[in-house]
């Protein structure tokens, strides 16, 4: 069992601060120091994915010596995890993670350098609990079903002939002989030699998905070529063979070394985007996106300034939770230091980008995976560290979100006063206090309650029409924006008021007339009330003497 650190979050002085920050992006994102956990020698790559069946999502890393392991890291959903060393083959690159033979669990894909030029392909299958066992027919030798010398670069696990059956298939970069070499599986974990595509000089990293979205649903590769500065998008066509879309190969700056494909403007629209980093030093050294058109093409959207390191990989992913996809890049060193860190870049979900902050860690990262190891919802950080023989863990700070005021409406009667209840959330189900932050101009209100929010209106005398007043809700960390309460006053009918003359007793002589009371001219005007004054008044007999 590798013990956790349960310091990581109440060190709270270490925690690192965020520079750089856009206010077109959310800044609801920062990270604790690095804790290293032990894994094998050279650590080279880290994936993510459900191993064990306990809905926590593990690691696997990638060792890169000559001795040959993978560290399977089965977490314990507190940030800990337990650690299970499997052999591969020698100096293994890269390991993908997927159900390979239909039981409903994941199963691992692991390329090996072996010695240069007689690359292979391991194939471990798990039992379910986390356990794996290598299966029947591998390794595969790449490079006696290339008829050459092979070099299995990376892999990706998808269903690349869809139209014949479900099982999952793999595609092999193969950097030696240019190409990427199409496995075709067979439900149970055994794979056949599939198609051979040419691509650009020493493909470094693949990845899958429906590229030409507006065309078909089917599964397309990207391949990113180190020595020539392109990439290659290659279109399915559902039974195992892939062609290259238009412009494809397409020119992405030097050394292209990590590639990724998701809706990365997502605030606009779900067509996969790519995300890639330069593998370069000075000016050369970026992370980029480009923009999918729905129909395999790409054009540039996005370009980051130098990270003054050299990239190894970047990752898709929702960093502070605001739904709109973010970027994490390992870089071997950064800013004017040589200081290894990973860098993340919040993104406004229009496919621009802030630099948000650079997390140092232990070692040279070589790879990083996004996923919430601690059960928070927010997502964490882990580290292959090629130098130092470790997996570094950032975990995620709580982020305190801020409550929202909620705006309602109150009716009330003229002269009356009336009692409501204002309404405020906080997503992080905090104690919350109210108070009105503007008073209403026609009357006044008073919170009776400012844990519950009840309160009483009261509006002025005679007063009708439309009133308002503002409030907020604090969860103790700070106030929400203010909301409106919008007050309706119904008027009444008021009795009439007598604005002139005098009401008294008159005597009078016995059988006498008289054309005057004597008391002078009534006059009386409406009652109250701004909407009576245009009111016209009459005036009614409604005893005469006996």
């Amino acid at each position: 069992m590798v013990a956790k650190n349960t310091a990581v979050k109440t060190v709270l002085g270490m925690f690192f601060s965020l520079a750089h920050i856009s206010g077109l992006y959310a800044a609801g994102v920062s990270y604790a120091p690095p804790v290293s956990t032990a894994a094998g020698v050279a650590p080279e790559y880290v994936a993510k994915g459900e191993l064990n069946g306990d809905t926590n999502e593990d690691v696997v890393c990638v060792n890169a010596d000559n001795s040959g392991t993978v560290s399977v890291l089965l977490s314990d959903g507190t940030g800990g995890f337990t650690k299970v060393n499997y052999p591969v083959g020698v100096q293994p690159r890269t390991v993908s993670i997927g159900d390979l033979d239909g039981d409903g669990d994941n199963d691992l894909v692991v390329t090996n350098t072996d010695t240069p030029g007689t690359g292979s392909v391991t194939i471990l299958l798990n039992n379910g609990s986390g356990a794996f066992t290598e299966a029947a027919g591998s390794p595969i030798d790449i490079e006696a079903m290339a008829g050459t010398d092979a070099e299995p670069s990376a892999a990706v696990i998808a269903q690349l002939n869809s139209t014949t059956d479900s099982n999952a298939d793999i595609a092999i970069g193969n950097d030696v002989t240019n190409n990427v070499q199409i496995l075709l599986g067979d439900g149970t974990g055994g794979f056949t030699k599939g198609n051979t595509i040419a691509v650009g000089t020493k493909p470094i990293a693949i990845d899958a998905g429906s590229l030409n979205s507006g065309t078909d649903s089917l599964t397309d590769l990207v391949v990113a070529n180190l020595n020539d500065g392109t990439i290659n998008v290659l279109l399915g066509d559902g039974l195992g063979g892939f062609t290259n879309a238009s412009g494809s190969p397409m020119s992405v700056g030097a050394k292209p070394f990590a590639v990724r494909v998701a809706s990365i403007d997502n605030g606009t629209d779900a067509i996969p985007d790519i995300a890639l980093v330069n593998h370069s030093n000075g000016t050369a050294s970026t992370v980029r996106t480009l923009k999918g058109a729905g129909d395999g093409t790409f054009t540039a959207m996005f370009k980051s300034g130098e990270l003054a390191g050299r990239p190894h990989s970047v990752d898709i992913v929702d960093l502070d939770s605001d739904g709109l996809m973010d970027l994490v890049v390992a870089n071997d060193k950064t800013g004017t230091a040589p200081v290894p860190a990973v860098t993340t870049l919040l993104g406004d979900g229009a496919g621009n980008f802030a630099t948000v902050a650079e997390y140092p860690v232990s070692g040279a990262p070589n790879s990083v995976v996004s996923l919430d190891l601690d059960g928070i919802n927010q997502l964490d950080l882990v580290v292959a560290n090629g130098d130092t023989d470790s997996v570094d863990v950032l975990l995620s700070v709580p982020t305190a979100n801020a409550p929202v005021a909620s705006a309602d409406v109150l009716s009330v009667i003229e002269d009356t006063a009336a009692n409501g209840t204002l309404n405020g959330s906080d997503a992080d189900g905090a104690l919350l206090r109210y108070a009105v932050s503007t008073a209403p101009g026609k009357g006044s209100v008073s919170i009776t309650d400012r844990a519950t929010g009840t309160y009483i209106y009261t509006p002025n005398a005679d007063a009708t029409g439309s009133d308002s007043f503002a409030f907020t809700v604090d969860d103790g960390t700070g106030a929400s924006t203010p909301a409106t309460i919008t007050v309706t006053i119904g008027a009444v009918n008021d009795q009439p008021v007598r604005t002139a003359g005098t009401l008294n007793d008159l005597t009078v002589l016995e059988d006498a007339s008289t054309t005057s009371l004597g008391l002078g001219t009534l006059a009386y005007g409406p009652g109250g009330g701004t909407d009576e004054a245009g009111q016209a008044l009459s005036y009614t007999v409604t005893a005469v003497p006996a």
